[in-house]
């Protein structure tokens, strides 16, 4: 289904978990928490978010639709800075992140059921599911990092800007920076952003 098949206040989720996901591949982490919040204040709607999350990055990693067992390995940043591989969830020190994957899993290969119970195993605090709700964005941008193209960016900025959640170029270009866009095309984006928006019927977005 496309974003335009939801009804608006789960096309507004989806489009605000859109925003988040690209701004946490471009290492705008503040922007991508600052928007989890967005998510949660104006639609209630954090549950359909971490669905989008799981099923674009499925689909970014060409494993959407997979219907054969699926296997779960964590990661760990060496020393090198190059990813090493942990075996088992019991050398994971962040339980958020264990949760986060056995989440992502159980959507790409739909198993329902389980999905069901690890979100029923969220924990009551707030503040607990809010880390366990930034680990699924966190290992599905990690792991989407490399697609990030000029055009997500744009729309971001786009975005970010006319919900005020990033407003001066400074902002803009760390963001561009960290998708390894130059200083001259972060300010075009942010020209961008601020221009009115012409619409195909004619009219204009301020």
């Amino acid at each position: 289904m496309k974003i335009e098949d939801f009804p608006p206040n789960e096309q507004r989720a989806l489009a605000l978990a859109k925003v988040a996901l690209t701004a946490y591949m471009a290492g705008a982490h503040q922007t991508a928490v600052e928007t989890i919040k967005q998510i949660e204040t104006e639609t209630a709607a954090v549950d359909l978010a971490l669905l989008a999350w799981c099923d674009w990055m499925a689909q970014a990693l060409g494993v959407s639709g997979y219907r054969g067992p699926v296997k779960l390995l964590f990661g760990g940043m060496g020393e090198s800075g190059s990813i090493e591989r942990i075996t088992g969830a019991e050398a994971v020190d962040r339980p958020e992140i264990v949760w986060a994957g056995q989440l992502i899993v159980a959507r790409i290969a739909q198993d329902k059921d389980i999905y069901g119970a690890l979100m029923l195993a969220l924990p009551h605090d707030p503040a607990a599911v809010g880390r366990h709700v930034l680990a699924v964005l966190e290992i599905a941008a990690l792991s989407m990092r490399g697609t990030l193209t000029e055009h997500q960016l744009a729309t971001l900025v786009r975005t970010c800007h006319r919900d005020g959640l990033i407003g001066d170029e400074a902002a803009v270009t760390t963001l561009a920076e960290s998708a390894g866009i130059d200083r001259g095309r972060a300010a075009a984006l942010l020209l961008a952003a601020t221009a009115p928006e012409r619409h195909d019927d004619g009219s204009w977005t301020p």
